[in-house]
């Protein structure tokens, strides 16, 4: 499978864990995205998308059109 290929998925996948796993991937919802401190909040809330929290590494990352991209550690 091609780097390209890798990256462009049709699930939401961690772009910080080995393998860009696809398993224990979750939606932040609001009431989880107000827990978070206030910078990453900030942070999860401008990129106005679908926001997704790794259950293996903790990274909070945002997934469009197929590309996940890292925002922060939760």
């Amino acid at each position: 499978m091609g780097l390209l290929a890798l990256a462009r998925a049709t699930e939401p996948h961690c772009p910080k864990c080995k393998g860009k796993p696809i398993a224990d991937q979750h939606e932040l919802t609001e009431n989880e995205i107000g827990n978070l401190s206030g910078h990453a909040a900030q942070l999860v809330r401008t990129k106005r998308g679908l926001s997704y929290e790794c259950g293996i590494c903790s990274a909070i990352y945002s997934y469009r059109h197929g590309f996940s991209t890292f925002i922060c550690y939760g």
